[in-house]
């Protein structure tokens, strides 16, 4: 009854009321889908930070063309239209410490983030897989838009809480779609993945060392994992109260809990999911 019950919970944690709308236009952005907009977006963003909290609208007439940016507290991105993700690895920030290049949507130590709006988050991955597809060792991501870091995730959340990602289209992320670290309180819904069968490590939802968390009424169709539950940091939180329901998916890798694993992995329940297998690493999970 209390799972239950903090389930119900989290569906309503993330609510606002009547927020201030910022609109990337109104910062410079050309929304043709083929101006780089991403000064534009990050400028919009940076309003939004200022104001402590607000809206981003990418209307639906418009395809913003970008490289990675940063939402802050009390932020919605209503994505009614398309956000496109640059293919031009200048307009991504590398990852500090590690050989990877920022996730497009990338939120630290937040709070109260929303992802909705009905529209899509293009990744145009195809590029970014090219190259893997050069090669099996580390020399293979010498070549453009690699330029020797691993590729962006589409959406990466780490160490942020109180999260509503609702009725959104993710599409051909170059590498995960979906990345939670260290996060609570987590409600998604409503959101289709897609991607080829052949896209690499394009992983659905990941959800990583992460606590209370909700995932249903969602479709995945991809080259990977359509949903990876571990914990690879023995230091951090372990991931637990995860619950799936009600999810459709088609190409995958199925359904995976680990092999990362030691930090815990606790109290995961799957209900109502189709079309899929669910692989698990039994040794090295911790009931």
């Amino acid at each position: 009854m209390y799972f239950l019950a903090f389930f119900l919970f989290i569906a309503a944690c993330v609510q606002f009321a009547d927020p201030q709308v910022f609109n990337p236009i109104d910062y410079g952005a050309k929304g043709d889908g083929i101006s780089n907009d991403t000064e534009a977006v990050r400028a919009t963003l940076a309003a939004v930070a200022a104001n402590k909290g607000g809206e981003v609208l990418f209307d639906s007439q418009f395809a913003f063309l970008t490289g990675c940016f940063n939402i802050t507290s009390n932020v919605i991105l209503n994505v009614k239209g398309t956000i496109l993700a640059s293919q031009d690895s200048s307009n991504y920030i590398q990852v500090r410490g590690a050989l990877q290049w920022q996730s497009l949507v990338q939120a630290n130590s937040a709070s109260n983030i929303t992802i909705t709006g009905g529209g899509t988050i293009d990744g145009q991955g195809a590029p970014w897989w090219a190259c893997l597809h050069r090669g099996n060792d580390s020399l293979h991501l010498h070549g453009p838009p690699c330029n020797g870091l691993d590729r962006p995730n589409l959406i990466m959340l780490a160490q942020t809480n109180n999260i509503n990602i609702h009725n959104i289209t993710l599409k051909d992320s170059p590498i995960l779609n979906t990345h939670l670290h260290g996060c609570t309180n987590v409600h998604m819904s409503h959101i289709t993945v897609l991607a080829p069968w052949d896209s690499p490590n394009t992983d659905g939802f990941d959800i990583d060392c992460s606590v209370n968390v909700l995932l249903e009424d969602s479709f995945y169709s991809g080259g990977d994992d359509a949903i990876a539950i571990g914990c690879g940091d023995s230091r951090a939180t372990s991931s637990e109260n995860v619950l799936i329901r009600n999810m459709t998916v088609e190409r995958s890798h199925g359904l995976s809990i680990g092999s990362g694993t030691l930090g815990g992995v606790r109290n995961i329940t799957f209900d109502h999911i189709t079309g899929v297998y669910l692989l698990v690493f039994m040794t090295l999970i911790d009931y």
